[in-house]
């Protein structure tokens, strides 16, 4: 029985004995890093539970301190280059001789350039004036490449219109002569379709009997005593027809005119 006391007393006294340590061990870890080091409640248990010796866990770590030792080296590196760079620099510092030698070389090389400017804006108006000739030119070319052969077919119109004038008006009217009316309605027709295709291709005829003489447009085959009520140096009467292809005297007008 006294024993089994002893044992009880023992075993309450160590409790006791590990409360008065634990309660110690809280109290430091609340405290302030300055005043005491921090042991967490985790190592404590750790070492309650396994009876290891207590690990502090501020340890360091390799890569970061890899890591904040190239960055010194980075701003080192840094701070030796500007100075270098401040260095050169001042070094690099111009005479007033190669300040004005740059300056005059700067300005013939302003020069060269607003040369070049200038002949290449002239080229390229030069270009632009060529292609518009030459288009000019080609329309041109393509208006007036019939102006011979409407020039040589004009006489064949001519003499269609002196054989209908050949024809007397007497002999059209009613059914006297069949056979000349229907000729003539045949020259005439033929005449009218040559006018036709004359006005699709451009070419159009001048009748310019009352208008004022025009030298570009109209020949003076003879002159004609202006009457009362006339003017002078206008047309009287008109002997040729005159045609234009597209504002291009093919043949001017054969015509008389009137003078005082």
């Amino acid at each position: 029985m006294a024993s089994r006391l002893a044992l009880v007393a023992a075993f309450e006294a160590c409790t006791s004995s590990l409360s008065q340590q634990t309660t110690r061990t809280v109290r430091a870890s609340l405290r302030p890093r300055h005043m005491a080091r921090q042991v967490p409640v985790r190592t404590f248990t750790k070492w309650f539970s396994t009876k290891q010796p207590l690990q502090s866990d501020d340890k360091t770590d390799p890569k970061a301190d890899a890591a904040a030792s190239h960055e010194q080296d980075d701003i080192n590196a840094a701070q030796q280059e500007a100075v270098d760079v401040d260095g050169a620099a001042h070094e690099a510092t111009l005479s007033p001789e190669q300040v004005a030698a740059m300056t005059a070389e700067l300005e013939q090389v302003k020069t060269a350039a607003a040369d070049h400017k200038d002949k290449y804006l002239r080229a390229l108006a030069e270009m632009e004036n060529l292609r518009e000739r030459s288009k000019r030119e080609i329309s041109d070319a393509r208006d007036f490449a019939m102006h011979k052969f409407a020039k040589d077919l004009l006489e064949f119109v001519d003499n269609l219109e002196r054989a209908m004038e050949y024809v007397p008006k007497e002999e059209l009217e009613g059914d006297k002569n069949l056979p000349l009316k229907h000729l003539y309605d045949g020259l005439d027709g033929t005449y009218n379709q040559l006018h036709t295709v004359f006005q699709r291709h451009g070419i159009e005829k001048i009748d310019p009997k009352g208008d004022k003489f025009d030298p570009e447009l109209h020949e003076a085959l003879f002159q004609v005593p202006a009457p009362e009520g006339e003017e002078s140096n206008t047309v009287a009467e008109v002997t040729q027809t005159g045609y234009v292809l597209k504002g291009r005297l093919v043949r001017a007008a054969g015509v008389g005119v009137f003078m005082k």
